[in-house]
């Protein structure tokens, strides 16, 4: 067994011991802590292995629906036009549309193979494939262990150390785990190890939040690794624009209100207008009555005093005969009668 293992059980048997670490040696691995071992690992392997099988999934994916069938999609079109619309357009039209889709078509193969997804899919495979194997053997081991003798035992030894190995390997030849639940959930890089004989619900849930909190506490530390200038500068950058974003907000509210206001002032000052007009048309039309029932009124009076005086007329008309004013009659002896118009 590696110097490695044989530290990693001495550590785990000293910390639910509370004793010192003894010297690095085989010998001293217990049935017990090689088990506490395999199981770390069986719990590993079947979490990364559902891991990059769903990373796989996703690749996949991605590379048939955003890369491989559009290129087909766009192959197929570009060949179609290249022959089916000779008879109805220009060549210098078609050869333009075969350009751009051949443009395109290269842009979705030059991205495809810059993100390089063939290989990743196939190592996320491969990798599922191996984790999947080594859960299965270790549980087969941890399943059907007997504890006999000391060959028995040492038949357990060398297999913790070979697939150890084989876990290593493994882990090193896949690709980086960046979901942070999976790295959280990882049984070798937990920070604060607990017993989960002797410890309770509460505890135990305590001691994974720790774990999750200071991991995440890191894995934000290194991503943060900007110059504090630059993000300044960038903050800064940032509050100008959202403060600029607010002004103009604000100024289009003021406007907004403001034409409002002004609308609601005309709307108000037509109103009165309009009320004025038909106020003075009212006025007028009054008006313009009490002249025409006066017209009639004078019309009435003067009417009745013209027949008045034709009648006072006719009545004390008369002539004198013998008037010396009338010249034109011949002189009579007898006195002139009154002369009535109506005889």
């Amino acid at each position: 067994m590696s110097c490695s293992i044989a530290k990693c059980l001495q550590l785990d048997e000293c910390c639910r011991a509370e004793t010192a670490i003894s010297p690095c040696c085989t010998e001293n691995a217990s049935v017990a802590s090689l088990k506490i071992l395999l199981e770390r690992m069986r719990k590993n392997c079947i979490k990364l292995g559902v891991y990059h099988n769903a990373r796989y999934n996703k690749y996949r994916g991605f590379l048939f629906y955003l890369f491989r069938l559009p290129s087909l999609i766009l192959s197929g079109v570009n060949g179609f036009f290249a022959i089916g619309l000779k008879n109805y357009t220009t060549q210098t039209t078609v050869s333009v549309i075969n350009a751009v889709i051949s443009f395109v078509c290269g842009i979705i193969t030059s991205i495809e193979i810059s993100l390089n997804l063939q290989k990743r899919m196939e190592s996320e495979l491969d990798t599922y494939k191996k984790f999947y194997k080594l859960t299965v053997e270790l549980d087969k081991e941890l399943t059907l262990f007997v504890d006999k003798d000391e060959n028995a035992r040492q038949k357990l030894r060398e297999f913790t150390e070979k697939k150890y190995n084989e876990y290593q390997s493994i882990v090193s030849l896949s690709n980086i785990v960046t979901s942070e639940t999976m790295i959280s959930e990882d049984e070798f890089e937990k920070i604060c190890k607990g017993n989960a004989t002797h410890e309770t619900h509460e505890q135990r849930e305590s001691r994974r939040n720790y774990n999750k909190e200071k991991i995440s506490a890191i894995r934000n530390d290194v991503n943060t690794i900007i110059p504090e200038w630059f993000l300044s500068c960038c903050c800064k950058c940032c509050k100008k624009t959202e403060r600029l974003e607010e002004y103009s907000e604000r100024l289009e509210e003021y406007e907004k209100q403001i034409e409002n206001h002004l609308s609601q002032e005309r709307l108000k000052k037509e109103a009165e207008l309009f009320k004025k007009t038909l106020i003075e048309k009212e006025k007028k039309a009054e008006h313009n009555k009490k002249m025409i029932q006066h017209k009639e009124q004078e019309d009435k009076k003067f009417k009745r005093q013209i027949e008045e005086t034709t009648d006072t007329s006719y009545n004390d008309i008369k002539i004198d005969i013998n008037d010396e004013t009338c010249s034109c009659l011949p002189k009579m002896n007898a006195s002139c009668v009154a002369f009535d118009p109506g005889d």
